[in-house]
Parts: C-alpha cells; sequence; structure tokens
C-alpha cells in the first residue's frame, strides 16, 4: 500500500471519529465546503483510503467483539419479540391476563424494553377492587425485520442505469422533450 497523503489521513481519522459521515470527515479534515461534493467520491473511492478504512473497521470489530452473527442474532431476537414473549402471558382464573416471567431467560428479558404497571379501581365504594394492569414495551419487529433483509440482500431492487447514453445525450433529450411539451401547451 502506497503511503497515505496525509490530508487523507485527517479525513480517515474524522470519518472513523464521527461514525461513518464523509462530508463532515472532508469539512473537518480542511477541505472547503464548495469543493466536499466534488471530491468526497474522488477520497472516499482512492484504493488506499478504502484499505485504511477496512483495515481499521475489521480492527474495531475485533476490538469490540461485534460480529455480523452477533448483530443478526440480536435483530433476530428483536425482530421475534412478541412470539418469544407470548409464552410468559397467562390467563388467571378470573379471565385476567397477567405476565409470569419466572424462569425467563436473559435473551428473553432482553427484548422488554419497558415494563410499567396501572392501577386502579373498579366499581365504587366497599364493592370495589383493585386492577392491576401490567404495560409491556417491546420494539418494533419491522425495523429489525428490515435490516435483516437487507443485511441477506433479500431485497432485490436494481436501479443501476443501463446502455450507453451519455450525461449530455440524456440532458438534451430532456430538454427537447421539455420544448415539445412546452410546445403542445401553447399550441
Amino acid at each position: 500500500m502506497a503511503k497515505l497523503r496525509r490530508r487523507h489521513l485527517l479525513v480517515i481519522n474524522e470519518y472513523m471519529k464521527n461514525g461513518g459521515r464523509k462530508k463532515e470527515a472532508m469539512l473537518k479534515a480542511g477541505y472547503a465546503a464548495h469543493s466536499i461534493d466534488n471530491n468526497t467520491n474522488q477520497v472516499f473511492q482512492h484504493p488506499d483510503v478504502l484499505k485504511e478504512i477496512d483495515r481499521r473497521e475489521a480492527k474495531e470489530v475485533e476490538r469490540s467483539g461485534v460480529t455480523v452473527a452477533w448483530i443478526t442474532e440480536r435483530l433476530k431476537l428483536q425482530a421475534d419479540a412478541p412470539r418469544i414473549l407470548a409464552k410468559f402471558k397467562i390467563i388467571g382464573d378470573d379471565g385476567e391476563l397477567f405476565w409470569d416471567f419466572t424462569g425467563a431467560t436473559e435473551d428473553e428479558l432482553g427484548v422488554i424494553l419497558g415494563l410499567s404497571t396501572e392501577i386502579f379501581k373498579d366499581g365504587k365504594g366497599d364493592g370495589s377492587r383493585d386492577i392491576k394492569k401490567f404495560k409491556i414495551d417491546v420494539a418494533n419487529p419491522m425495523p429489525a425485520l428490515n435490516a435483516l433483509a437487507r443485511h441477506l440482500n433479500m431485497f432485490k431492487e436494481d436501479n443501476a442505469v443501463r446502455g450507453e447514453v451519455s450525461l449530455i445525450d440524456r440532458l438534451q433529450q430532456g430538454r427537447q422533450r421539455m420544448n415539445k411539451e412546452n410546445a403542445d401547451a401553447k399550441g
């Protein structure tokens, strides 16, 4: 690997600090705001910059112990939270629903974001009784399912531009189309 330019090292350092925000890293590394749009791809597509970012990210993954498998397992738990917690729902003899987490594992309890209780009176006077209502908050499973599906490349969206039409040709075709539409609207 060739020696990285000082400015590229500054960009990489800022990029790693800020969680991967390219434009912010470019600004902090001293690039002028008006030049960032033109230079971002050039800097971040430079082979030596890509290799250094990959090297640092691999080192961080190793240091943290966070792997793709680790994240995937947690996303699966989050996506499956309603099913995981279903076995802890109990219907009492009086027909009321309550929760019993006896024997729950750490992973099962980990899908719970919040637990609250509300006590209110049912009825009036001496015949009233206290009702305790539990509320369990779990994460919405859809973001976890979407993240898993994206990771597994299950969404086969293809936004690639096909053909050999240059940007200039496309702009000219667009202008011709607009001129025709304007002429049709007037005529």
